[in-house]
């Protein structure tokens, strides 16, 4: 207030052509605002914490969208899949989310979920895991044996002198069913064998041969399997043969 010629005169300074009433209101305002923000801010902390801990209770921590989540196997996503098929296929239908829905098909399944499934490339994937699925629950029609290759019956007879074999404990190794092999061609099977693709026993045959009659190799260990009680008589059985040959050739005095 300034007195001038016996008249008061209310002086109002300017600050960036603003009064300081208006500064002092904006700067209250300010002030409030602020406020209203921290507490807006804290209120958010405490909403996000007490979610947190409703998730770590009920084990759904670091999950986003339903609190209860439903795992679908293969056959029911194609089954729901061919439900949305037959929806999208029905031209009555306007509201095609809605109509999916309320299908009771659908047993409460998300439409988007079932839509991204229906894409081509997830589609493609989806019956392609339905189909290894199924094919291991499937019945052989036919009965008869699959150890078949292009020399059934001499590998038939293979397989029964290496059984043989085996059972009296003597070696087989790859050696041994190569030549075997190929005698028993030679011999008891040249039949129908072309002079141009003779037979060869070679590595890729005993390779096939080994899998189609389940053969695997076993290795050589020091290992014994029986005690030397149980060992003995055997031995005894086999120096006595060894001695009744040397007599029978003339080597044992």
């Amino acid at each position: 207030m300034v007195v001038h010629g016996g008249a008061t005169v209310k002086v109002i300074l300017l600050v960036n052509n603003k009064s300081a009433e208006t500064i002092a209101e904006e700067s209250r305002l300010d002030a409030e605002s602020a406020a209203e923000a921290r507490r807006r801010r804290a209120l958010e902390c405490d909403r996000r914490l007490s979610a947190d801990m409703e998730c770590i209770e009920g084990g759904t921590l670091g999950r986003k969208g339903s609190k209860h989540r439903h795992q679908y196997t293969v056959a029911e996503k194609v089954r729901l899949v061919e439900v949305l098929d037959s929806i999208h296929g029905n031209g009555e239908l306007t509201n095609k989310i809605k109509a999916f829905e309320e299908d009771a098909r659908a047993r409460g399944a998300p439409y988007t979920t079932v839509l991204k499934w229906a894409k081509s490339d997830e589609r493609r994937k989806i019956y392609a895991a339905s189909s290894k699925m199924y094919a291991k629950k499937l019945l052989r029609i036919d009965k008869t044996s699959r150890r078949i290759g292009r020399y059934a019956a001499m590998e038939k007879e293979l397989y029964r002198r290496f059984a043989d074999r085996r059972a009296h404990a003597r070696k087989t190794s790859a050696r041994w069913l190569v030549h075997t092999a190929r005698h028993l061609m030679r011999t008891s099977f040249a039949e129908g064998l072309s002079p141009d693709k003779p037979f060869k026993a070679g590595p890729g045959w005993l390779r096939r041969f080994a899998r189609r009659w389940r053969i695997c190799r076993r290795k050589k260990t020091n290992c014994k399997n029986s005690t030397w009680e149980e060992t003995m008589p055997v031995l005894q059985r086999y120096f006595r043969s060894f001695r009744r040959r040397l007599r029978s050739s003339g080597w044992a005095p």
